[in-house]
């Protein structure tokens, strides 16, 4: 009888890492065949937009100019761009909600593609000496540390990271790597299965996909928001409740992390051009109220007079009335004189490329 227990647990003990296999087997077929395959369906287009955005980073010729930015910049012209600086080859890598901590590791990203630009176009920040810090960092901010674990190369990231010597932001960052598809497309992933059982077909790439992606990869850039509307009062209301309150802050770590950006830059000879954005009314007039545009002043000064590869030429801060969509992007006119200025500017950097 004991002899047959023992058979009985040998052949189990025998089948059970063969099950384990098989399991493993069944979930990566799963996450990598189907869950990875038709992620696009189960994905917000914003996300979509910064994979894609990724892979550039990654891949083909270098750029002359990278731009980095946030989605204030989605709007800016990679051929104007071209055009002031007489270069030939532009991306515009702005994504929302990109915070100055994730430039250092989209810069790693070029150096370890071997795709290192001339220069680096970088959209004003005030902000981050008006803003909470957490609306402001990946250490704080979710939807910043999803944005950068998508758009940044994972060694490019964890290296950056490895090197301020902060092991929660580290692992928090691998984390998201290590995170599986199914886990971080689940609030669309559990509908779009319903839908194939139900309907039997997964649901249509959301409806964005073609505004927001197919508009980058065919010309560089798109307008964020309605493009024919003027905000109005109550938006910059409620900005100020969802960003503020507004007051002169020192935000001490993410000016550091900026300033490892600049010189980074600066070791492998890439010019750092930072270009203006207009306010809304009520944050121009708090900001200089509060002394946030006189301290932004200073520190700009200081690191034009430290880095000589960085360049903040003014106006530094404008305020366009009639001209945003909402509380902080531009619309279709506000673009167009936006990217008017911008060419006016780059032009008068310009010189800077040759040395």
């Amino acid at each position: 009888m004991e002899a047959m227990r023992d058979k009985k647990r040998t052949s189990f003990s025998s089948r059970l890492p063969r099950a384990a296999i098989m399991a493993c087997v069944l979930v990566l077929a799963f996450e990598a065949g189907f869950v990875w395959h038709y992620r696009y369906r189960f994905w917000d287009a914003n996300y979509i937009l910064l994979e894609k955005k990724q892979e550039k980073l990654e891949t083909g010729p270098a750029d002359d100019v990278a731009v980095f930015g946030n989605s204030r910049f989605y709007h800016v012209q990679p051929e104007v761009v071209a055009r002031a600086l007489g270069v030939k080859r532009v991306t515009n890598y702005a994504w929302g909600y990109c915070g100055v901590e994730t430039y250092e590791g989209m810069l790693r990203g070029l150096l370890l593609a071997n795709r290192a630009p001339r220069a680096i176009v970088v959209d004003a920040i005030p902000e981050i000496f008006g803003y909470p810090e957490q609306l402001l960092t990946s250490r704080l901010n979710d939807a910043f540390g999803i944005g950068f674990s998508v758009t940044v190369p994972p060694l490019a990231a964890l290296e950056t990271e490895a090197r301020l010597r902060d092991r929660h932001v580290f692992w928090q960052v691998l984390s998201q790597y290590l995170t599986p598809p199914s886990v971080r497309y689940r609030m669309r992933l559990i509908p779009g299965l319903k839908s194939l059982v139900n309907r039997g077909a997964l649901p249509p790439l959301p409806p964005e996909y073609g505004a927001i992606v197919s508009a980058w990869e065919e010309q560089g850039w798109f307008y964020f928001g309605d493009p024919g509307h003027a905000s109005e009062e109550a938006e910059f209301e409620a900005l100020e409740k969802a960003t503020g309150p507004y007051k002169l802050r020192k935000n001490s770590r993410i000016s550091r992390r900026y300033e490892r950006f600049v010189r980074l830059a600066n070791e492998h000879g890439i010019q750092v051009i930072m270009l203006p954005l207009p306010n809304n009314g009520l944050v121009f007039d708090k900001f200089r109220q509060f002394g946030i545009y006189a301290r932004y002043d200073k520190w700009l000064n200081d690191l034009e007079r430290r880095y000589a590869n960085f360049h903040a030429p003014k106006p530094r801060w404008l305020c366009w009335p009639g001209l945003l969509t909402d509380g902080l992007h531009v619309n279709a006119v506000g673009a167009h004189k936006h990217m008017e200025l911008v060419s006016d500017i780059l032009s008068s950097v310009k010189p800077h490329l040759s040395k």
